[in-house]
């Protein structure tokens, strides 16, 4: 099965390559439903990301996955040359308008059909094969068991099936409350979340619903993340083609850890693939995170909900990222910092192949002058000297 990362930029495209996907998939803010408040992507990245992933002979689908009013779709019309210029391996798209129009322009361009589209039947596939869909991502609602019939039913289109990530409380995502809220529809790629807000009553009143809540109010809409990595054996008896993983507007933290663990996971098989599994869900648990659920996969999980609190916060982080090897000798190196690393501590550092603790002997600003301690929020890079030689793709972890 292809293993398909989120990317919300160049970076984190290049880091998810690096730590095992085979596919990425991003898109421009004004037609993703990932929009610029989260998507840092532009087209001119976008089209570095396909040069960078064509080297390596890795693929990029670029979502163009709203649902637009007439007005966007004259944009996306106007647009559209502009996106197949770039040569991206398919379009991720959901909206039969700009289906048709990319069939109609450009009928050679493989079209992927979102999960927005809730694809839950063989029906339903049937119909999109008929309109040139090559690929379905299928509904979150469809269960294994149902994926495998479809599979069975239409075998010669391929399919694509979440593995893991955030989850939303409306029908294949199909969510008005932000809309209503906020007056940032979901469905146009500016979704602000409402369901993760704690909730309250505004009156208390004899009602036959009970709702449970906190000094916080109630967190009855939160879905717990999705996590299925101790289910590949049965993801691969359903035949799916691709296993896709949600986030692309999480940090590069959790792309490397979760697209790591899925990619080792996938290659490994018996016991070695139960001892990475095992491995996985520890490293999981370190991610910020709502818990975890199997979500439809086997039939809803009737706890699937997270109702004490929108999301669990992490007592690790992220602290910085290998950018180059400064002096190899002397295992100097030039670091991107995220968070405070201090002279003398030891932190963990997390490659695609291995992850080791390391002490920070000796930490230096971006003139060369000796500090006691480095921090992020500013674009200078920083030198640290470790007591041990470091890979490439490197990531730096602390506990705090």
């Amino acid at each position: 099965m292809e293993l398909l990362a989120p990317a919300g930029d160049l970076n984190k495209l290049k880091y998810a390559f690096a730590y095992g996907a085979q596919a990425v998939y991003c898109g421009v803010p004004d037609f993703s439903l990932r929009g610029g408040r989260v998507n840092k992507f532009t087209r001119a990245d976008v089209k570095k990301g396909i040069k960078y992933a064509h080297a390596l002979k890795k693929k990029v689908y670029v979502t163009l996955n709203i649902y637009p009013h007439n007005q966007k779709f004259d944009q996306f019309k106007r647009y559209l040359p502009r996106v197949i210029e770039l040569g991206p391996d398919a379009i991720i798209a959901s909206d039969p308008g700009i289906i048709a129009q990319i069939r109609k322009k450009y009928p050679r361009q493989a079209i992927h059909l979102s999960t927005q589209a809730n694809a839950l039947n063989y029906g339903a596939i049937e119909f999109w094969k008929k309109q040139g869909i090559s690929r379905v991502i299928l509904a979150r609602e469809t269960t294994l068991k149902q994926a495998a019939r479809i599979k069975q039913r239409v075998p010669n289109i391929e399919l694509e099936y979440f593995c893991h990530g955030a989850m939303c409380l409306a029908y294949s995502g199909r969510c008005l409350l932000s809309a209503w809220f906020n007056s940032r529809s979901a469905n146009q790629g500016e979704c602000s979340q409402p369901c993760r807000w704690p909730w309250k009553e505004k009156a208390r009143r004899k009602r036959s619903l009970y709702l449970e809540e906190d000094e916080n109010g109630t967190y009855i809409f939160n879905s717990k993340d999705l996590c299925l990595i101790e289910y590949l054996d049965q993801l691969e008896k359903t035949k799916i083609n691709g296993l896709k993983i949600e986030g692309r507007n999480k940090s590069l933290y959790y792309i490397t850890t979760v697209v790591k663990y899925y990619a080792q996971a996938l290659k490994a098989r018996g016991k070695a693939r139960k001892k990475i599994q095992i491995k996985a869900l520890k490293e999981f648990s370190k991610l910020g995170n709502r818990q975890y659920t199997t979500g439809f996969a086997f039939g809803a999980d009737p706890r699937i909900q997270n109702f004490s609190c929108s999301r669990n916060q992490s007592r690790y982080k992220m602290v910085g990222e290998l950018i180059k090897v400064q002096d190899k000798k002397n295992n100097l190196f030039e670091v991107r910092v995220h968070n405070a690393i201090k002279s003398g501590s030891f932190i963990q550092a997390l490659s695609p192949d291995n992850q080791k603790k390391v002490k920070v002997e000796k930490i230096f600003n971006h003139k060369k002058i000796s500090q006691k301690s480095a921090h992020g929020g500013t674009d200078k890079m920083w030198y640290i000297k470790f007591n041990k030689p470091l890979d490439q793709w490197t990531i730096f972890q602390s506990r705090g």
